[in-house]
């Protein structure tokens, strides 16, 4: 295919992102050959360049078809889930709303369990296809991030401590793999913060003595150490991004810590990213009042 002067052409229209002429150039190329499973690939990259997403699941279908273990695609056919899901089911309408007749919360109600029955399939498919890419490559980062993801998004999974240790593991080493990436590490600090909290009924919130305990003025109890690791977490991903939503979160937990002064230093370098008709300054000058005169605004 590589010395087709048809495949050539397209290639150089791609090269230009020229994308309708070489999506155009790509059909041709498979009425002549329609098994290949290039052909296929290029197409989908062609159509997601066009932003024509709802085409993309089945073009990324039938090149899998014909190279099931090719992991971009696997990849990509992970991120386009949703797209597929909702061609395949769109999202269904409330079946418990009042004043419907008995076959329209009928008509709902399969809806909805079609949807989740796809969902359910989806995430099944998913997870496999992600072990078995870390199966062949246990270095791959990304496949390490989606499947932490994937683990703490089970319905019903969120109290299973070896379904979170194992996402905690897969994000600790996705982090280790790729330091640089925000994402990596954005989701592995709001892992930590999640499981830095501590409920009610918990021995260790039971001990007010114990100084690995914060308690803040809104009654939450957060392992100290825990929180402390996710903040510098937090602090690297502001650092590295400057995205409002990572200095919000730094200053937040800074304020959850006590660290007021540092929490409004933090609060106001956003406030300095933010244009003066912002409408997101207002909520951070809302929480920045919190941290004013150590604490007291709470």
């Amino acid at each position: 295919m590589a010395t087709n002067a048809a495949f050539e052409h397209y290639k150089q229209l791609y090269h230009s992102k020229r994308y309708g002429d070489a999506l155009e150039a790509l059909d041709g190329l498979m009425a002549g050959f329609p098994s290949s499973a290039a052909l296929h690939w290029h197409r989908a990259a062609c159509l997601e360049k066009l932003e024509r997403h709802t085409e993309v699941p089945a073009a990324l279908d039938r090149f899998l078809a014909h190279q099931p273990d090719y992991i971009p695609a696997l990849l990509k056919r992970i991120e386009y889930t949703d797209v597929a899901l909702d061609l395949a089911a769109p999202f269904p309408e409330d079946p418990d709303e009042e004043d419907l007749s008995a076959q329209e919360r009928t008509q709902r109600q399969q809806a909805t369990d079609l949807r989740e029955r796809l969902a359910q399939e989806a995430a099944q498919r998913n997870e496999r296809d992600l072990r078995q890419i870390l199966s062949r490559e246990p270095d791959h980062a990304q496949a390490m991030f989606l499947l932490a993801g994937l683990l703490r998004s089970r319905s019903g999974d969120s109290t299973d401590s070896t379904v979170q240790a194992e996402a905690h593991a897969l994000l600790d080493a996705a982090v280790r793999l790729m330091p640089e990436s925000v994402d990596y590490r954005r989701a592995r600090t709001d892992l930590k913060r999640c499981a830095a909290m501590l409920v009610a009924d918990d021995d260790a919130a039971q001990k007010p003595e114990d100084p690995n305990i914060v308690r803040t003025f809104a009654g939450m109890c957060y392992q100290r150490d825990v929180l402390e690791e996710a903040a510098q977490d937090y602090r690297i991903c502001w650092q590295q991004s400057g995205e409002a939503r990572h200095g919000l979160s730094l200053a937040t937990i800074l304020h959850d810590l006590g660290q007021f002064d540092e929490a409004l230093q933090c609060y106001d370098e956003v406030l300095a990213t933010m244009a003066a008709d912002d409408p997101r300054r207002e909520l951070v000058l809302e929480r920045r009042s919190r941290s004013e005169n150590n604490g007291a605004g709470e």
